[in-house]
């Protein structure tokens, strides 16, 4: 299996280096993070430092006895903590795999500025705890499964015979998504299969130990089946009386105890939060927000269904994540606009749309857009008719994605072209 150097990631990782930092990666199961790590040390290996002072470490390769690999890694710290001059870089995997590593690395880092030490948790959700907390000065990175335009670059280094369109890909990305071991590996037998153990890999540690564990899967299910949709303790209430009443003893879950299933949930790393802002209002309300899933095929996996405007809202919203640009759902004069970024005193619309081929949906959208005064405002959708007008600026979703240039930030200007 080829794998793609994902150097933008990689970057990202190694560029806030000598600031007593410890960078944690964080992301759902198979999404690439230990792939990332490999690769970013093999980046530090090859610049001019010497090679003891570059180490890479899998803990799952050196022991499954937690208090051996602790008394290890302490040693080593111990030895790197006498050497104050030179940099000193640490990548270590698989990090759950030491006993009480957090309080090891808050020890040895502590204004510790040559020391730079990144980490790689095999499941993101056994490294927030007390471990996490312990380390004090710490760079989190979100890695996602592959964007669109890197399954492009990966797809132009296949043999011709073996490379598929664009419109192919589209296709299947919105199915099978971005999890590098389906995009790099042509031979598995079963991606059906990584993508459950992704997903499964990823919500059964965050929720085995809950009171009402299956419960809280069965909602993870069903949020991600009603993707995009306005989420608030009343409507889950509906779900609780409606949907689960009968299949689980849930009758004594209590509206602060659904907020906290609903907090545990959103830290999870196969979904992320949209929250809603009332422009009118000029206010934020953090208890409206929607879900939408880090990789199109969790959805595909429990819907079968890629054709829905969920499936599209998700992909738009995860890569602007990728971007760093940060967007609310926008609610202006009581009709709801699908993205909003707000920069200042500076606004900028997206509507999601499959297809804005129809007239009347068409007019629909512009008059919605128009609302919003003179801030810039875009269409994303399916169409490969570009339906531009005014200063409604129509974009295709495979250009969007393919190029980082049509929606981009850039320091603390954003730029919209």
């Amino acid at each position: 299996m080829t794998m793609l150097i994902r150097q933008e990631v990689v970057d990202e990782v190694l560029k806030d280096r000598n600031t007593a930092r410890v960078t944690t990666l964080i992301g759902p199961r198979y999404c690439g993070k230990s792939t990332i790590l490999r690769q970013a040390y093999q980046q530090v290996l090859k610049e001019d430092h010497p090679e003891e002072n570059v180490k890479y470490i899998d803990f799952t390769k050196k022991s499954y006895d937690r208090q051996k690999n602790s008394e290890y890694l302490a040693q080593l710290l111990d030895t790197l903590r006498q050497n104050r001059e030179e940099e000193i870089y640490l990548f270590l995997d698989n990090i759950e795999y030491v006993k009480s590593w957090g309080r090891l690395l808050h020890y040895n880092t502590k204004y510790r500025y040559n020391l730079n030490i990144y980490i790689a948790p095999q499941n993101s959700s056994r490294i927030t705890n007390k471990n996490l907390r312990k380390i004090g000065y710490k760079h989190i990175i979100n890695i996602y499964p592959f964007s669109f335009r890197e399954i492009l670059e990966y797809n132009k280094q296949k043999p011709e015979k073996d490379a598929k369109s664009e419109e192919e890909l589209y296709r299947q990305y919105k199915q099978t998504g971005g999890l590098p071991e389906i995009v790099c590996d042509k031979a598995i037998p079963n991606v059906e299969q990584i993508i459950r153990w992704s997903y499964d890999n990823t919500v059964i540690p965050n929720t085995y130990k809950l009171e009402y564990a299956e419960f809280a899967k069965t909602l993870i299910r069903y949020i991600i089946m009603d993707m995009g949709q306005l989420i608030y303790p009343q409507m889950l209430q509906k779900f609780i009386n409606h949907y689960a009443n009968g299949y689980f003893n849930v009758f004594n879950i209590s509206q602060e105890l659904l907020q906290y299933y609903l907090q545990i949930i959103s830290n999870m790393e196969i979904l992320e939060t949209c929250p809603t802002i009332y422009v009118t209002e000029d206010k934020q309300r953090w208890n409206d927000y929607r879900f939408y899933t880090t990789d199109p095929s969790y959805k595909h996996m429990i819907t079968f269904r890629d054709d829905t405007k969920d499936v599209l809202e998700s992909i738009v919203f995860i890569e602007l994540r990728r971007r760093k640009i940060p967007v609310s759902r926008a609610v202006i004069d009581g009709e709801e606009i699908t993205f909003l970024h707000k920069n200042r005193d500076q606004y900028t619309y997206i509507q999601v749309e499959n297809t804005i081929k129809d007239e009347n949906k068409r007019k629909k959208v512009y008059r919605k857009l128009r609302k919003t005064g003179n801030s810039a405002k875009y269409i994303i959708s399916e169409d490969t008719q570009n339906y531009t007008h005014e200063d409604i600026q129509h974009v295709n979703i495979i250009d969007f994605l393919k190029n980082k240039q049509i929606i981009t930030e850039q320091g603390e200007n954003r730029k919209w072209i």
